[in-house]
């Protein structure tokens, strides 16, 4: 098993590295462009004062301007990476239309924000207002704010630079975007503290109080508040060479501390802070007699996590099924959209664990079989330091 593990797990790299790859963004077509403004009837791109499509009527008089995000500054990242959108905005400096040109975001989250309207509340706002009426997508929170940005950063500077159509107040001039920030950096500063709390759980004594209140307070947090857990699909986009950016600092700092505690410590992540994890061992807290399967019949059944590694890795990078990158319970429990399969798989884990300790994680859990096949890893590696 060892030996197969060694071959596979490159192979399995190698394809999820090479196969499916985004294709870079293109260029808009003419008719997007035209219908970024109802009166459109032509067009002429400009690169001054900054890169966009004057728009005109049939009479050739301008009716506004269209603009790609991604061509105006600052760079704004979603969860993988920038969203490209085109923004059509008029001679009054009203927003008439947003059109999404391409992204690298998860499908599932980009399909949900398609699918519940999120880019036509856009129509008719002035790049100046408290916007307070467009909410972030519950699910896509990274992914919606970022195009809320991307858009009110692009249609300010067509307002100001090339409409100069008088609308924006003064303070509105003075602002690139009225996003706040607080959420991301809040679920970064939790993380940060469950991650030092985590490593006290490891190397001070009392141990046991402190693996609980870390395994509590990564429910509450990683969990319930910011739905930022390690899952399988984070390990994906890493073979597609996606890694979190300052947007998601929160599972950053959680992605790298589970890599890198692996490989010098060991399982860390899965035995502290996978609030999952935390759930099962809250199931397995109830005074019910538990099941007494022989320790060596546990790791035959813990092998089944290879062909379903195996089959979330196939399944998206070689047919583009994004669905199963959330086959995990935990990567879609803690959502408020989670579906009735979601938590009839969840309640499932739980009540086995009521009589089988941690049995997901066990048998069935790819992320934890990453995590402890890069453990296994880093002590051969510190065994063949040691030993020179």
């Amino acid at each position: 098993m060892t030996m197969f593990r060694w071959i596979v797990l490159p192979v399995l790299i190698f394809i999820s590295t090479n196969v499916g790859a985004v294709a870079p963004a293109a260029e808009p077509a003419p008719q997007d462009i035209l219908g970024a403004v109802p009166e459109a009837k032509s067009f002429k791109h400009i690169k001054d004062p900054i890169d966009c499509y004057r728009l005109f009527d049939a009479l050739g008089s301008p009716v506004g301007a269209a603009v790609i995000t991604t061509d105006v500054p600052p760079e704004i990242a979603g969860y993988r990476d920038e969203i490209s959108l085109l923004v059509g905005v008029n001679e009054s400096g009203v927003i008439t239309n947003v059109k999404l040109l391409s992204h690298q975001e998860d499908r599932e989250h980009m399909n949900s924000i398609l699918s519940k309207g999120f880019l036509d509340r856009f129509a008719g706002q002035r790049p100046s207002g408290n916007w307070s009426d467009i909410e972030a997508i519950t699910g896509a929170t990274i992914s919606s704010l970022a195009m809320c940005e991307d858009i009110r950063t692009a249609s300010i500077a067509v307002a100001l630079k090339v409409l100069k159509s008088g609308v924006l107040s003064q303070a509105a001039k003075k602002k690139v975007s009225s996003i706040r920030l607080d959420r991301p950096l809040i679920a970064a500063a939790a993380s940060f503290l469950l991650v030092l709390l985590s490593i006290a759980a490891v190397y001070l004594p009392r141990r046991r109080i402190l693996r609980s209140s870390s395994l509590l307070l990564s429910f509450v947090a990683i969990g319930i508040l910011f739905n930022t857990p390690v899952t399988i699909g984070n390990f994906i986009d890493i073979g597609y060479g996606y890694i979190p950016g300052w947007s998601n600092l929160a599972l950053l700092i959680l992605l790298v501390f589970a890599i890198v505690s692996a490989l010098f410590k060991g399982p860390v992540y899965c035995s502290y802070l996978c609030p999952f994890g935390a759930m099962q061992d809250g199931a397995s807290a109830f005074k019910i007699p538990k099941c007494k399967i022989d320790d060596k019949w546990m790791r035959y059944a813990g092998y089944i996590r290879w062909p379903v590694l195996l089959a979330v890795i196939a399944a998206v990078a070689g047919f583009n099924i994004y669905a199963l990158r959330n086959v995990e319970p935990f990567a879609r429990c803690f959502a408020p959209d989670a579906g009735s399969a979601v938590w009839v798989q969840s309640g499932t884990i739980l009540i086995a664990a009521l009589f089988l300790r941690r049995p997901w994680c066990r048998i069935f859990c790819p992320t934890g079989l990453v995590i402890e096949t890069l453990s296994r890893l880093g002590t051969k590696l510190r065994c063949k330091f040691k030993c020179k």
